[in-house]
């Protein structure tokens, strides 16, 4: 279906822009991830969604579109990069953990 939301991620040697990416539990989200100023093209892992994969970001700045149900609600799950395990960036999902917290 259509997603909730589109953003856009773009990865450096650095890092990711934004560094922080905020979503609602349940949201269906389409990036658009682009790599920018990178000498060679980037593996990077969603630490905690192992369902995504690893996304391969080509340096060549060219787009890679992605998408992502946000299912399990947490205050950090890291976006690393897959040769090395630096952290890159963070997803933050917020909403119930259970189904007692959604009734309240």
């Amino acid at each position: 279906g259509e997603p909730d939301r589109r953003l856009s991620l773009v990865f450096t040697g650095e890092g990711m822009i934004p560094e922080v990416v905020e979503l609602q539990k349940g949201e269906l989200v389409e990036w658009e991830i682009r790599g920018r100023e990178l000498d060679r093209d980037l593996g990077v892992k969603l630490r905690g969604y192992d369902e995504l994969g690893e996304v391969a970001v080509p340096a060549s700045g060219e787009p890679v579109l992605v998408r992502l149900l946000a299912l399990r609600p947490g205050a950090g799950f890291p976006f690393v990069r897959s040769d090395d395990g630096e952290v890159l960036g963070q997803l933050r999902v917020s909403g119930a953990h259970t189904a007692d917290e959604e009734e309240m």
